[in-house]
């Protein structure tokens, strides 16, 4: 079943002011990006990340940020209440269970030294920066260094991730209340950029708030996740689990909230790349199709494949997971800017 190429479907049915990217995005870059294997990663790693101790305060869940925070609230609760041998226990197993997500997800990661000199970064730059908003539910940051390096080279923040409140050297705290973007003076365009779940440079602190990470000199930002960089902070990554699970971690996130939100009420056409919509994302499915007008087009990129049952499959899926009223087109990933073949690099 032939797929149509992303020029063409941009021609026909364009212009596409927003862009969602996925786990396919990450992978196209770097095949280790494998975000459904972080809690069996952990399991498997020898010595073991997680203890039995550890294990059964997930559950049914594989989410570590719900788990972090749940045990961040356990502490404070036990030393309020003077149970300071509990309020220990659960300070320990909060440590060990960000250390096995911090290891574990530093060990798919691509490492910044392996990408220094191959121009993937300023593709992907180049790639995003035709879009109005990026929102990406991949918590690498392969796209913060490519948004952090295209501003660099450009000499301007072409692309705003609405974080804007310095106080100090080390993070940029979130507002609501100063989240509004616009164009640098004398430039007529912005890109705003979301993660939608998270990112390793994010961190979600005692009270609520998302700070985001700064880098240190002589210093790589993923040398930093695991860190304990704010008193009582847990890092802001929306891991495995069902969407309600993944909905419970977004709402107690203010951060996390508006970026739902933004997707929920941008306007106009969207790429999907490299995202399944599967049931474990039906929020985000939710989100995209909660814009109530008729004449959008929601673009797919699909691998080719010679198996035509299952591309027929995978399309009849993705058009029972958005609405009937939107029209739903798919397109070979691979002649996108984003699955270009030039970006591997592992």
């Amino acid at each position: 079943m032939p797929l149509p190429s992303w020029d063409a479907t941009k021609a026909a049915h364009g212009p596409f002011p927003v862009l969602l990217v996925g786990n396919g995005a990450s992978r196209a870059v770097w095949s280790r990006f494998q975000y459904d294997q972080i809690y069996a990663r952990a399991l498997a790693a020898r010595p073991p990340l997680l203890g039995d101790r550890e294990i059964r305060h997930f559950g049914g869940e594989r989410n570590f940020e719900l788990v972090l925070s749940q045990m961040l609230v356990a502490e404070r609760l036990s030393r309020q209440a003077g149970r300071l041998r509990s309020a220990r226990y659960f300070h320990r197993r909060y440590r060990r269970i960000q250390a096995a997500l911090a290891a574990s997800l530093q060990a798919v990661h691509v490492p910044f030294a392996t990408l220094q000199g191959t121009g993937v970064l300023e593709q992907i730059g180049t790639a995003i920066s035709e879009y109005d908003h990026v929102f990406s539910t991949n918590y690498d940051v392969l796209l913060y260094w490519a948004i952090l390096l295209a501003n660099e080279s450009m000499g301007y923040n072409h692309f705003k991730d609405y974080f804007f409140s310095r106080d100090d050297d080390e993070t940029v705290r979130f507002s609501v209340g100063d989240s509004q973007i616009w164009p640098d003076r004398g430039r007529e365009r912005v890109v705003g950029v979301s993660y939608l779940h998270g990112a390793l440079h994010l961190v979600r602190t005692a009270d609520g708030e998302t700070h985001k990470l700064c880098r240190r000199e002589g210093q790589y930002l993923l040398d930093r996740f695991g860190e304990e960089i704010l008193d009582g902070a847990s890092p802001l990554v929306v891991t495995e689990g069902t969407s309600a699970g993944k909905l419970k971690s977004i709402d107690r996130s203010g951060y996390l909230t508006f970026a739902l939100s933004q997707l929920s009420e941008t306007r106009g056409n969207v790429v999907v790349f490299g995202h399944s919509l599967s049931a474990q994302d039906a929020h985000i499915a939710k989100a995209i199709k909660w814009d109530r007008e008729v004449d959008r087009t929601i673009a797919i990129g699909m691998r080719p494949s010679a198996d035509d049952e299952r591309i027929g499959g995978q399309q009849l899926r993705l058009r029972a997971a958005l609405h009937s009223r939107l029209r739903v087109v798919f397109f070979d990933a691979s002649t996108h800017p984003l699955g270009s073949e030039g970006l591997r690099v592992g």
